[in-house]
This record gives C-alpha cells, structure tokens and sequence, in this order.
C-alpha cells in the first residue's frame, strides 16, 4: 500500500494514528501537528539508524549523499532496492514507538 510513499509521510500517516490512539485529539491542531513532525522525526532517525547498520560503507555514503540532496523519491527507490525489508523496518519502528508510547503514558 505504502511501497512508493515516502518515508517520512508514511510516519507521519501512522503518527496521526497514534495521536487519535492515546486520545490527544483535544489538542489544538497546531500541538498535533507539531506533535506529529515531532514523533515522526524520531521515528525516521530510528529507521534510518537502522538501515545504515545494514548498508555497506558505500551504500551508506549513497544514502547520506541522497537524503542531503533532499530527493525522498530517489532515497525511497535506493532503500526499496538496498533493503529488501524496508516497510518491515518502517513498520516495526513505528510500531515499536507507539508501544513504547502508551506504555510511557499509563
């Protein structure tokens, strides 16, 4: 469903699933959008941590030099091709994130 959206607004879909999970849908729309571009860049650098631990020292340069370029299509594509379980990845991060989220809130 998600295999050519980029990274980031993929997060940031499962972000606004964890605001409406942990009932902060009260906020204003400001908080939840500053809440949401918060949890979002935490996520990603988590993915991306994540990846570069898989990537060869080449690959990794390739990938730093494409997410300074700011080309999310092309780094999606390189992921997508580098990293056979890169959704797996990008689900298990958000899912860890929101686990540790609720745990955190109770």
């Amino acid at each position: 469903m998600f295999k050519n959206m980029n990274p980031k607004e993929k997060i940031s879909i499962h972000c606004k699933d964890i605001i409406s999970e942990l009932n902060l849908e009260n906020l204003s729309e400001d908080e939840q959008v500053k809440m949401i571009s918060e949890m979002s860049d935490v996520v990603y650098e988590k993915i991306i941590l994540r990846v570069l631990d898989k990537l060869s020292i080449e690959d990794s340069v390739a990938l730093t030099n494409l997410l300074n370029s700011e080309k999310p299509e092309e780094s999606t594509a390189f992921l997508n091709e580098k990293i056979p379980d890169f959704e797996k990845i990008i689900d298990e991060e958000v899912t860890d994130f929101q686990e540790e989220l609720i745990k955190f809130s109770k």
